[in-house]
């Protein structure tokens, strides 16, 4: 499997320090990855990186006068820590590009390291990071993602504007039969009240008073 690697620097921005460091100088950076270190020598002081990819491995320089003890924590998996014991029997007071730390394999993605000195007087110094890309992980990550398809008749419909000038011509014709209709209907009931008989008014009748000449009869004949 092909595998992209990418070295940080120790002095790097992204590397995130607490405690006291200090950048060494001279004959002790000469073997180093880019002439620079950092070194500390208190116990809890760290360097965190932030990575992206499926491993990451440390390397700094050993003393072989004095001992070192660190702590590796990557994301929320067990921490490792590490020992390496002084060899004075050597002709070389430090050992230059030592591998300090090896990450197991991570699913491709953004991970985080944490290297903390768990011993006082400790000599412990870093030089620089490399993180391991699998290449098919990144080809996995860019790969578009399908997750669902849509399903189209292949039959040729009618043109939208075509349907919708259609449904709007019906609608005037709809209009146009009601109002005629309606006028239909109107006059022909105006024609039928015209031919109902008008109701004949009642007019009065006066008549004239007549009179007989006559005086009352029975008042006549009764004297």
């Amino acid at each position: 499997m092909t595998e992209d690697i990418t070295r940080i620097d120790n002095a790097d921005s992204r590397v995130v320090y607490e405690g006291a460091w200090t950048p060494m100088t001279g004959d002790d950076v000469v073997t180093a990855w880019n002439k620079t270190l950092s070194v500390t020598r208190g116990m809890g002081n760290s360097a965190s990186i932030s990575f992206t990819g499926n491993k990451i491995a440390v390397y700094g320089t050993l003393s072989n006068v004095l001992s070192h003890k660190s702590k590796f924590n990557v994301d929320s998996l067990p921490p490792t820590t590490v020992t390496f014991t002084a060899s004075p029997d050597t002709n070389l007071s430090t050992t230059g590009r030592a591998l300090f730390y090896q990450s197991p394999s991570l699913p491709y993605g953004k991970h985080a390291l944490t290297m903390t000195s768990t011993q006082d007087m400790n000599w412990m110094v870093l030089d620089y990071f490399e993180v391991t890309t699998d290449a098919q992980s990144t080809v996995n990550s860019t790969s578009p993602i399908v997750t669902g398809a849509t399903t189209r008749s292949s039959r040729p419909g009618a043109p939208v504007g075509l349907v919708g000038a259609t449904l709007a011509g019906l609608l005037v014709v709809l209009l146009l039969a009601g109002a005629v209709t309606f006028i239909i209907r109107r006059r022909r009931r105006i024609a039928k009240e015209s031919t109902l008989p008008q109701h004949a008014q009642s007019i009065p009748v006066f008549l004239p008073r007549v009179s007989t000449g006559f005086s009352d009869t029975s008042s006549m004949y009764s004297k």
